[in-house]
């Protein structure tokens, strides 16, 4: 089984564009030719967003780049030597979990302007991952990072670098791969580490029933869950990494989604600052400032 320790890199920044929502360049008090106005605007756009996403280092680093627009989602049900899926597990999975995740973060774009819409495009079924897979990363660190890879060679791709690539390919948008075992443990997403050179195939890795279940709520999957992790493939940050960005993000953002996944993702919002890391808007928000952030 291929692990990696999950950390966070401080020094390295993706220097990328906002593929959802750029900003207008400031009018100009000079009369300047067409060509020379253009000229002048990419030149100020470049700078300002350069600028910008230093303040984001998680975006547009791995597969998954632009949060608007149409994006595919393609579910691979993975069974192993404990778990097995049924069709009518699917289905309810689809039904309760899936598909208000997608609706959630359909409706939280519009706030922002950004036109989103999810297409569940395709279903794999009878995939086994052949090794223990790590359902918690809090206790190790690790994380089983070859799910997606394993899926990709059972349906006779080279590797998940080729499977992603005809997967956009075929459907001319963004791709979220959604890997999900029928049985306990803590989703995670697999991401590039900031800094790192290598293309990473982004997925989410997914379970039925949380393996630390707390309160009074049901045990088992939640739409909220499954909305956070995908947030992650497109920049979107923890905010209870350290106690002070989860002190200020329960002072500004209590309900934002990056800090706490409820119950009913219904009840959860998309703050201004997860809007920012996940480039559904370039006004920075004045919380990031703050060095305690």
């Amino acid at each position: 089984m291929k692990k990696v320790i999950l950390f966070l890199l401080l020094s390295s920044f993706a220097l990328t564009f906002s593929a959802c929502k750029q900003k207008e360049a400031p009018p100009s008090e000079t009369t300047l030719s067409a060509e020379e106005s253009s000229a002048v605007s990419e030149q100020t756009e470049s700078v300002d967003l350069t600028e910008i996403n230093l303040l984001r280092p998680d975006y547009d680093l791995g597969t998954c780049r632009s949060l608007c627009g149409d994006v595919s989602v393609v579910l691979f049900w993975m069974d192993d030597f404990e778990s097995e899926w049924f069709s009518d597990e699917t289905a309810d999975y689809i039904k309760n979990e899936v598909r208000p995740a997608l609706d959630f973060l359909e409706q939280e774009a519009k706030k922002y302007g950004v036109e989103l819409h999810f297409d569940i495009r395709e279903q794999f079924a009878d995939l086994y991952y052949d090794d223990d897979v790590v359902v918690s990363t809090k206790e190790t660190g690790l994380a089983t990072i070859d799910v997606l890879d394993q899926a990709a060679r059972r349906l006779g791709y080279a590797d998940d670098a080729e499977l992603i690539t005809a997967l956009k390919a075929k459907y001319q948008t963004e791709v979220v791969c959604l890997t999900v075992f029928d049985k306990n443990g803590t989703a995670y997403a697999i991401n590039p580490a900031r800094g790192e050179t290598r293309k990473v195939e982004e997925h989410c890795i997914l379970f039925t029933d949380d393996l630390y279940p707390t309160g009074n709520e049901p045990i088992g999957a939640q739409a909220s869950i499954v909305a956070h992790e995908m947030l992650h493939l497109f920049g979107a940050e923890d905010y209870y990494a350290t106690e002070s960005r989860k002190a200020l993000a329960r002072r500004y953002y209590p309900n934002d989604l990056m800090l706490g996944a409820n119950y009913d993702v219904r009840t959860n919002r998309i703050g201004d600052a997860t809007a920012f890391y996940i480039g559904w808007t370039d006004e920075v928000p004045e919380v990031l400032e703050r060095k305690d952030w």
